[in-house]
């Protein structure tokens, strides 16, 4: 299995710089000092979970680049409302009891934004 990730794999700050030049995209083994990172934090841009290590789960790791990089692309409010994708997408939200019944969903008012905001 591949997992793909970023430069974090430490809590939300930290960087590693081992990563500095990687080209990115790159696909790498999970061995050595790779595979002895926590594989969540490196999923997530950093987070306070540091079990289990990337080699326990993955067999390689898909660097996407500096976490400060990345960037998330969503559809907006305008682009959904109304449409059959955003009644779809205001559905499943229902279902899986994100949103009750009499809520209206809350979609984003941004095309793009960080993927892994700072705190």
């Amino acid at each position: 299995m591949i997992v793909s990730g970023t430069n974090t794999p430490n809590e939300c700050c930290d960087v590693d710089h081992r990563f500095d030049s990687w080209p990115a995209p790159s696909v790498v083994p999970a061995r050595g000092w790779l595979g002895e990172l926590p594989a969540q934090s490196l999923m997530e841009g950093g987070s306070p979970f540091n079990k289990p290590k990337l080699k326990d789960g993955a067999d390689a790791f898909l660097y996407l680049g500096p976490r400060d990089t990345l960037t998330s692309v969503s559809m907006t409010r305008t682009q959904l409302e109304g449409t059959p994708y955003g009644k779809e997408i205001e559905r499943r939200l229902r279902i899986t009891m994100v949103l009750q019944q009499d809520e209206a969903p809350v979609f984003e008012e941004k095309e793009e934004s960080p993927q892994f905001p700072r705190p």
